[in-house]
């Protein structure tokens, strides 16, 4: 806990002056955005960044709750236009080179800013964190000035020092772990900062799967063990649940939308990983690791071996 309340005081000291100037800093870029439904600007472009290999898909799941889904994003804009979104985050996004989302039109007339910054501790360089910020209020409204924008949404997302990125809110927590069922366990166990933790997933869900009688939670358990398998590359068992998943809300009748709400999200991810991350390494069903990489070099030494 001590980690997590260091980079939360962290947090506090650098967004606070941030906050002084950040409408004009929202004015002077939607004065340079053209007129359109939207517009992602990366300082610069051609930084790279690999502080997330071992989070594209926590970044990927993150984003779309956080952002495309909270905003009401997911349903205005092509999954064509949220890749190049998450993309330009995961590849650019450097301290130095924040990632900036400007929706304009998004509510009379004005528009949904967002400003995703990336937060070293100067003392301890190991410990970073993404700040997540908009001008959306609580109940849809947008803050029209710097006094309610520090009433806006907003997230935090700690890199742990094995480097996995964990939302502030879901670092372990034993007194909650006790209130939970077992695919809530596992969805928790997943998602926090502990990898001793990864061990009891799949058992958790294993379990869940065999003895759970209400059709949403067992819905719901598939929906986690495709997150689980997406989390670990291992891309076709990911998509086998995502596809019994799939068949379960077919036999639904009616229009609930809860049942289509966590489906999207781990089909937004697994479309995500699987077109716009080909550098992943790829785990495939018998536990060997494969890229497309590698493919091709089999291929090039099948035909050298032709041609010898």
């Amino acid at each position: 806990m001590r980690f997590i309340h260091r980079i939360l005081s962290i947090f506090l000291i650098l967004s606070f002056p941030a906050s002084l100037a950040a409408q004009s800093l929202w004015d002077n870029l939607n004065s340079m955005v053209p007129d359109g439904s939207g517009f992602i600007y990366s300082f610069d472009p051609n930084k790279k960044t690999a502080a997330f290999d071992k989070s594209v898909f926590f970044l990927s799941d993150y984003l779309y709750r956080d952002l495309f889904y909270i905003t009401d994003l997911d349903r205005r804009i092509e999954d064509e236009y949220k890749f190049k979104i998450v993309s330009a985050v995961l590849h650019n996004l450097t301290e130095d080179n924040p990632q900036v989302l400007i929706f304009k039109n998004y509510l009379e007339g004005k528009s949904l800013n967002v400003a995703i910054r990336l937060v070293t501790n100067k003392e301890n360089p190991s410990e970073r964190a993404i700040l997540f910020m908009t001008n959306l209020m609580q109940g849809g409204k947008l803050a029209a000035n710097s006094a309610q924008l520090d009433e806006s949404f907003g997230r935090i997302f700690v890199l742990t020092p094995i480097g996995k990125l964990v939302q502030l809110n879901d670092f372990a927590d034993k007194r909650k772990d006790e209130k939970l069922d077992r695919n809530q366990k596992a969805d928790a166990y997943l998602f926090d900062e502990k990898p001793e933790n990864d061990s009891e997933i799949l058992p958790l869900l294993t379990e869940h799967l065999k003895e759970e009688k209400d059709p949403y939670k067992f819905f719901v358990g598939n929906v986690t063990m495709a997150q689980y398998y997406l989390s670990l590359n291992r891309f076709d068992e990911a998509r086998s649940w995502i596809q019994k998943a799939e068949t379960l809300r077919l036999k639904t009748e009616g229009t609930d939308m809860s049942w289509d709400v966590p489906l999207r999200l781990v089909t937004f991810n697994y479309n995500y990983l699987n077109s716009y991350e080909p550098g992943l390494k790829r785990i495939s069903s018998e536990g060997k690791a494969d890229s497309g990489d590698s493919k091709t070099d089999s291929k090039t030494k099948k035909r050298q071996k032709k041609t010898d």
